[in-house]
Order: C-alpha cells, then sequence, then structure tokens
C-alpha cells in the first residue's frame, strides 16, 4: 500500500546563558503534515532552565522544562501510518509502542539511520498486552542493549479532534567526591480535548524516576526507582540493581563482569516480572592493527505473563591495516520460552569489511 505523505516544519529557537550557570531555551516549531487518509497541524512551544553550581566536595544541576502543543486532526480514513517512531531498546526496561491498536504484520524496525532493517524474532520480538504492543530486543540479535531504533507501523485511528498537551518536567543531579551521584526526574503531561470526539486514551501521566549511583576504582553500582502513572498506556512500577566490575589486567588485556536484578509491576493488571542476569567480556589487544573480543550473557525473565531464559556468547576480531578496516565474529545464542514450551539456538557468522576513502 502506498502512502502520499507531504511534511513541513518551521521553528525557531533562542539560548540565554546566565554568569556561566543558568542557560536558558525557549523555542517554537510549526509543523503540517498532509497523508493518505487525512491532516494534521501542530504548533508548539518549549521552555527550559538549567543551573549548575559547584558545591563543596562536587556538583549540583537543577532542571526544570514546560512545554505546550496544539494540534488540528482531520482523519477521513481510519488507517493511519507511523514512520520512524523512536524507542531505546534496554534488557531491564519495558518499551511500548505510542498507539494502540496496531497491525502487527507492519510493523517495520530500523537503527537510527533507516539504513539497517531488523529481523522479528531474530533481533527483537513482539508482545500485545491489551490493547498496546510491547517491542524488545533479543539477547544476541544485531540490536545491542540501549540502542535507539527506529519503528514504522499502521494502527487505528477513527477520531478527528483538536487538542492542547501541556507537560511539565523537573530534575536534579548531585556528584559528590567524584564517586557518588544522586539523580531523579519527575515528569507530568496532560492532553485537553478542544473539539471533536476525544481518543480512547486521554493523556493524564506522571512519572517519578530516580536513583543513586556509586564509582570506585574498578566497581560501579547503580540502583534505580520509577513509579508510571499512565492514563495514555501502560502503568508501572520499577526498580533495578546494577552493579559492573571491570579490571584492566594489563595495558592491553581488559576484562568486565556485571549483574543486574530488578523487578516489574503492571498496576492494571497486577501482573509482575522479575528479571535478572549477568555479562562478562574479555577485550585483548593483540596489536596495533588487531583486537579480541570475547562476551558470555545470561538473561532471565520470569512473571504472569511471560519466563523466558536467553544465554550465550561470542567472539569478535577487529582488524585494520591502511586504509582498511574490518571485523569477522560468531556468535551463539540459545532462547527458552518457559510458558510456550518453545526452545532456539541462533548460530551467526559476520563479516565486514570497509575502506576508508
Amino acid at each position: 500500500e502506498t502512502y502520499d505523505n507531504r511534511t513541513g516544519i518551521i521553528g525557531a529557537g533562542l539560548t540565554h546563558f546566565l554568569y556561566e550557570n543558568l542557560t536558558t531555551n525557549l523555542d517554537g516549531q510549526a509543523s503540517f503534515s498532509d497523508y493518505t487518509g487525512g491532516c494534521e497541524n501542530t504548533y508548539s512551544g518549549n521552555l527550559s532552565f538549567d543551573y549548575r553550581r559547584k558545591i563543596p566536595q562536587g556538583q549540583t544541576s537543577l532542571n526544570a522544562a514546560f512545554g505546550f502543543e496544539q494540534t488540528h486532526r482531520e482523519i477521513t480514513d481510519s488507517t493511519r501510518q507511523v514512520v520512524d517512531e523512536p524507542h531505546v531498546l534496554e534488557t531491564t526496561e519495558p518499551s511500548f509502542l505510542e498507539n494502540d491498536k496496531v497491525d502487527v504484520s507492519t510493523i517495520r524496525v530500523t537503527d537510527e539511520t533507516g539504513a539497517i532493517l531488523y529481523t522479528r524474532d531474530i533481533d527483537y520480538r513482539i508482545e500485545t498486552i491489551n490493547d498496546l504492543v510491547r517491542i524488545s530486543r533479543t539477547p544476541f540479535g544485531a540490536i545491542t542493549d540501549g540502542q535507539q531504533v527506529l519503528v514504522s507501523y499502521q494502527y487505528q485511528d477513527d477520531s478527528s479532534f483538536d487538542d492542547q498537551l501541556f507537560t511539565q518536567a523537573y530534575g536534579f543531579n548531585i556528584t559528590l567526591w567524584s564517586a557518588l551521584t544522586l539523580y531523579g526526574r519527575y515528569t507530568i503531561a496532560d492532553q485537553r480535548v478542544l473539539s471533536g470526539p476525544p481518543p480512547d486514551r486521554i493523556v493524564d501521566d506522571s512519572i517519578l524516576h530516580a536513583g543513586i549511583r556509586y564509582t570506585w576504582k574498578w566497581t560501579e553500582t547503580d540502583f534505580s526507582y520509577e513509579n508510571a502513572d499512565r492514563a495514555s498506556g501502560i502503568s508501572t512500577r520499577r526498580w533495578v540493581l546494577n552493579e559492573t566490575l571491570t579490571f584492566r589486567l594489563s595495558d592491553k588485556l581488559f576484562f568486565s563482569t556485571g549483574g543486574y536484578y530488578g523487578e516489574t509491576s503492571f498496576k492494571e493488571s497486577s501482573d509482575e516480572e522479575t528479571f535478572y542476569g549477568g555479562r562478562s567480556g574479555l577485550q585483548w589487544g593483540i596489536s596495533r592493527h588487531i583486537r579480541l573480543e570475547l562476551e558470555a550473557f545470561h538473561d532471565y525473565v520470569t512473571g504472569t505473563s511471560t519466563r523466558t531464559k536467553d544465554t550465550g556468547g561470542g567472539a569478535t576480531l577487529d582488524f585494520s591495516y591502511g586504509p582498511w578496516n574490518g571485523n569477522i565474529g560468531y556468535s551463539y545464542a540459545h532462547e527458552e520460552n518457559g510458558l510456550l514450551g518453545d526452545t532456539r539456538s541462533i548460530h551467526s557468522m559476520k563479516l565486514q569489511l570497509l575502506r576508508r576513502f
């Protein structure tokens, strides 16, 4: 199916610095989009403040942001197309598509450049929860932990309406002795329908995220907590503890190992997920032009609607010579779905050769 999209964007911004401590940003934008099945025009503005100051034995920063967005929609065809919706896929944090009533068969996932197309059940997984779609990476696919991807898909939307969206965000970050960091952020989003039939899910969301991180020599410990109430999506309560150890065995040999443990509660359904796992890696600079990397992992998720266990490992040899550089690698992953009784083993080989001009 072909979609005829025409989009225009106009924007301007202003930044002001006060005594190198306070940075103020003000920007506005107007976007106009005509597509097969309707049109959407949006006007938005944002005001943010970022205050930084040195304190005894450390540094502190406070920030606040306020946003306003007004949108006019006219829909003649209920089938809508979303192009390049950004998502960050992390092992310890669930990610949901922004719209409900998604046609799962139309989902297309690429890297942030749009050049690499990923494969479902090889690089990422899809799971439907109520009317929403959850997307997650597989442990040894081509999507790395914490990587941003772009998701395109079709969904059903029968409503033409005008609305306003107000957002607020407040945060802080305190670093002491170059080792201890305290951080937190609280965001609020409120949607008001001006005319037309309202959508099934009105935005009335609030998210609290806070944590503490301690770094000392070869160890880093991080504990984070998040409490999210989303009228427009899935409300969750989540905490996760991460520990990473890094050792420099010699000038050219590094070894790292770490693990994590956490829990996610889905408030509407009272479902809970427990997740834990670990990773170890070895990096060896064999010579100026050759480097060897070894990696092993174990990830386990168990809950009311899921029970998966992923284990595996791999090796990559990076090399360079003059204008040429590349790598050759092998990886193995074994995946088990305890609820469905499915198992799968994946062996992958890769070879990449590039020339700089």
